[in-house]
């Protein structure tokens, strides 16, 4: 009995030492996993901030980069305009003071079509002699007015038609030099008008040749002062600026 208390008692004494052992080896583990959670916890929590801080910074920086590009770009963007705008204004030719006063000189040679045109249309294309109406045409500059540099003198040399007498050939040309006047003044180009009237004549060798029989001029201030309502054709040798017919020709 003795040996058993003894016995019972040393077990007692080995699960104290037991328990303190446990209390030794376990306590200190549990607390050491305590501390690794609480540790881990924190460094998840202080690595979320990090991770926040570390996002916000990228999305800074991200977004001073996106600023930056655009910055660049914009400067490229004006550059390039300036640039194009510099391209244009080489391409664009400068004016020549002879070229501008060209384009403002109107063309001879438009002049010249109109008044064969005009004049064909008004008295006919030929003569009753079966000769072109119209055998020579010259435009020279005005220079009696402000506008010498689009005013012009018209000259024309004009076949005449033959008649019963030399009267009447003459009659029918002043006519027809009414009809020439009205119809090239509407021109704002025509400055004067010379009309110079030929007429196939024989000589008495029996030669043939196309003198000038008759000339009218007029300038654009005479011509605009006459009624032609009212105005006689054979007037024309008192108003005109100039007037020649050879005798056997006027009345």
């Amino acid at each position: 009995m003795k040996k058993i208390r003894e016995w019972f008692k040393n077990l007692t004494s080995i699960k104290k030492i037991g328990v303190v052992f446990v209390g030794v080896t376990v306590v200190p583990s549990v607390i050491i996993v305590v501390l690794s959670i609480l540790v881990t916890s924190v460094g998840l929590a202080t690595g979320a901030v990090d991770m926040d801080d570390i996002m916000s910074e990228e999305k800074e920086n991200v977004e001073g980069e996106t600023s930056k590009n655009e910055g660049k770009e914009v400067e490229k963007n004006t550059d390039t305009k300036k640039g194009e705008k510099e391209l244009k204004e080489k391409d664009i030719p400068q004016k020549d003071s002879k070229t501008e006063e060209t384009k403002k000189k109107p063309s001879t040679d438009d002049l010249e079509k109109w008044v064969i045109k005009t004049v064909n249309d008004e008295i006919g294309e030929e003569s009753n002699t079966d000769k072109k109406r119209i055998d020579k045409v010259s435009l020279i500059d005005y220079v009696y007015t402000e506008n010498n540099d689009k005013d012009r003198v018209v000259n024309l040399y004009l076949n005449a038609d033959d008649n019963f007498t030399l009267k009447m050939i003459g009659r029918g040309i002043l006519m027809k030099s009414s009809d020439v006047f009205q119809s090239l003044f509407k021109d704002d180009r025509v400055a004067e008008v010379g009309l110079f009237w030929q007429l196939g004549t024989i000589d008495k060798y029996g030669n043939t040749s196309d003198d000038v029989i008759t000339k009218v001029i007029l300038k654009r201030k005479t011509f605009e002062k006459i009624n032609y309502d009212n105005f006689l054709d054979q007037d024309y040798e008192i108003v005109a600026d100039s007037f020649f017919m050879r005798d056997e020709f006027s009345e």
